[in-house]
């Protein structure tokens, strides 16, 4: 069944786009080829991106870091920090690889949907800034709540002087 069903829908699309276009799916195939190649070889090239809309001693890290993957992702030379990613020509399929190379930078922090949401590598960056910060502040929330467990049971006499030491430096260790 599973060879049966995607020939019937690859004849259905190749008659359909046969009637409304002049490509194929073979010229499909060959474009998104194509541009697979650019890609590497614009890697390969290695060239320095050029970030417009500040001075370059005011970008960020995250602003530096997010530019130059949407650079690389769009094959671009420049990145304006306030155009849009659909305004550079990116679209739903070029948001998944973009989002794909930002998740391997900074992992479980960026959705696809978060690329739309924040369309601009300004916005995008001041949005994983922030979640960073928040990610930072939410563990340091944690350790002192453990801190004041400790305090809180070494008041109840629930354990030991000896052993709220013991804890702390457990804490500290981690």
């Amino acid at each position: 069944i599973t060879n049966v069903i995607p020939g019937r829908l690859h004849g259905f699309l190749k008659q359909l786009l046969k009637e409304h276009t002049d490509l194929t799916l073979t010229d499909l195939f060959f474009n998104e080829a194509k541009r697979d190649k650019l890609r590497q070889s614009f890697k390969k090239q290695n060239n320095k991106l050029n970030i417009l809309g500040k001075h370059s001693d005011q970008l960020t890290e995250s602003e530096i870091q997010i530019a130059e993957i949407l650079g690389s992702v769009l094959m671009l030379n420049e990145v304006d920090m306030y155009e849009t990613f659909s305004e550079m020509g990116g679209d739903s399929i070029i948001a998944v690889r973009y989002a794909k190379e930002l998740g391997n930078l900074i992992p479980d922090l960026i959705d696809v949907t978060d690329i739309f949401t924040y369309p601009t590598v300004f916005a995008l960056a001041e949005y994983v800034d922030r979640k960073q910060s928040d990610k930072k502040t939410g563990s340091q929330n944690r350790e002192v709540k453990k801190v004041e467990d400790i305090m809180e049971m070494l008041a109840q006499g629930k354990i030991s002087v000896e052993e709220a030491r013991n804890l702390r430096e457990f804490l500290i260790e981690q």
